[in-house]
């Protein structure tokens, strides 16, 4: 049901156009980023790892952005500006200090991290 609504929420936010029906585009796409947001929180419990939690809040924070981004040109600016540095920046900054926390300092000064290719 959580699957059918993503795809139905997505579909129609890209079949509605936003200029014409901003409310029924803003509420396809939140929907679909509900119903993504969910998903993706539930596989975080069975695998935890780094590379969906950049795109789930992405997700949410784009939810924000949607009813003005056919309107106003600022709108599309905050939202590249925001997953910049509220979303990319930060998840990519603390994996690279989870991966200093498990593999230590002096291995990734050396370099010995790194496998030479053949």
């Amino acid at each position: 049901c959580v699957r059918q609504a993503l795809l139905v929420g997505w579909i129609l936010f890209l079949l509605i156009p936003l200029s014409d029906w901003p409310r029924a585009a803003t509420a396809a796409f939140a929907t679909g980023a509900a119903a993504y947001f969910l998903l993706g929180t539930i596989g975080l419990l069975y695998d935890p790892c780094h590379n969906i939690q950049a795109s789930l809040l992405f997700v949410v924070v784009a939810a924000f952005a949607v009813p003005d981004l056919a309107s106003n040109p600022r709108s599309a600016a905050w939202l590249r500006h925001t997953s910049l540095v509220a979303v990319l920046v930060p998840v990519y900054l603390f994996s690279g200090i989870s991966k200093v926390r498990y593999s230590g300092v002096l291995h990734q000064i050396t370099g010995d991290w790194l496998l030479a290719v053949r």
